[in-house]
């Protein structure tokens, strides 16, 4: 069964919410601003109804998804990535705790895939860089000693969990713990939960034992900054509330420890207890969710793709980087799931093309590499255009 994209949901920013924090643009040393991903607005949604139903049989066979309206550096997004390295490392302590081997691979994500990719946000908005970096580093290394003092790795768990929720609360400002943009940033976190299942498990089989851990800990995330606005989710409307705190428990069953259960469900099971809770948070907190169709989404990565090779040409290997990164994370990713169910070989390689990408910015290779480099991965990136096509 396909999982659809529709229900790898991200957040809306509140267009009826004048937060200051939201305020922020991302970090770039042209006068040009952040790009939005395609179909954003700042509409006002609905108004919250009493009896909204949907059929899941309505959604399976669409292949849209969403995107957030503000910039790829907004709060909310930059919120959202900071609360994915605690996902990561989530996975990883517990994995640590069990004794499997896999908790260092997570507890290295957060530097080596997320960092780099909100740095400049990071850094624009006051947070100590040096701080978070320091306690980043210190744990991928200690969690794969054989020896390593039991009291020191769980200290440094603490300290990246810490330093985290600092840089969180500098990046939101005045925003930070409102239930409003709590809620926007649960959506972003479960849409990563989907987009994350969707890959670990194909034709209810586990191919991704990694990406089914990065949805688990994305949910554990989730779940806890749920339970901070759970008082006032409830006081607003108790119904669709104790449905939200319904589809967590389900979530809770189908993912139920980071280590795999032996049997596992369809995306499309997670999927759609993720579309439950964004639907209801979004009428409860008035944020609003669109749809982008793959061509737009296409469209995105494109644009992303030539604003890095713009900034490093300008000299700028940071935004470079930073719209490499956005290119993957806020675009291709949420196509993988569907495609890797035509075609796994073209999903592998174009993420080792878009990796290449953000390793040679940083490497500093010459700009006609680049070039080249992103020319192979517009190609490719057609390819996957004319797949989703046939199928959708």
């Amino acid at each position: 069964m396909k999982i659809p994209q529709r229900w790898l949901l991200a957040t809306l920013l509140l267009a009826t919410l004048a937060l200051a924090a939201c305020a922020a643009e991302s970090p770039t040393t042209s006068a040009e601003p952040s790009p939005v991903p395609p179909t954003a607005t700042a509409a006002p949604a609905e108004a919250p109804h009493a009896g909204h139903e949907e059929s899941a049989e309505t959604h399976e066979e669409t292949h849209e998804e969403t995107h957030e309206s503000e910039p790829a550096h907004g709060p909310v997004a930059v919120v959202v990535r900071l609360y994915q390295m605690e996902g990561h490392l989530t996975s990883s302590r517990e994995l640590w705790e069990a004794g499997d081997p896999m908790a260092g691979a997570h507890a290295a994500h957060p530097l080596s895939e997320l960092f780099p990719a909100v740095e400049g946000a990071l850094v624009e908005a006051g947070v100590d860089t040096q701080a978070l970096l320091d306690a980043l580093t210190a744990l991928p290394q200690l969690v794969t000693e054989a020896d390593a003092d039991p009291e020191t790795v769980a200290a440094s768990y603490d300290q990246a969990r810490e330093a985290i929720e600092a840089a969180a609360q500098q990046v939101a400002g005045e925003a930070f713990g409102s239930p409003a943009f709590t809620a926007q940033v649960i959506a972003g976190l479960l849409n990563g939960v989907a987009a994350e299942y969707g890959e670990a498990v194909q034709n209810g089989e586990l191919v991704n034992v990694e990406e089914y851990q990065d949805a688990y800990g994305f949910l554990q995330v989730a779940k806890r900054l749920h339970d901070g606005i759970q008082a006032e989710t409830e006081a607003r409307n108790a119904g669709e509330a104790e449905e939200v705190a319904h589809a967590f428990q389900e979530l809770d069953e189908l993912l139920p420890q980071a280590l795999p259960p032996d049997v596992v469900v369809e995306g499309i099971m997670v999927a759609n207890e993720v579309q439950e809770i964004v639907s209801e948070l979004s009428r409860i907190y008035e944020f609003q969710v669109v749809e982008s169709s793959t061509a737009e989404t296409l469209a995105f990565i494109q644009e992303q793709l030539d604003a890095a090779l713009a900034a490093y040409q300008e000299g700028d290997a940071d935004q470079a980087y930073e719209r490499a990164a956005s290119a993957y994370l806020d675009g291709f990713e949420y196509l993988e799931a569907p495609l890797l169910e035509q075609n796994a070989e073209l999903v592998e390689t174009l993420e080792i093309q878009f990796k290449r990408l953000r390793d040679e910015i940083q490497a500093g290779a010459p700009l006609d590499d680049l070039q080249a480099l992103v020319e192979e991965i517009r190609a490719d990136l057609e390819k996957v255009r004319e797949i989703l096509a046939d199928v959708s």
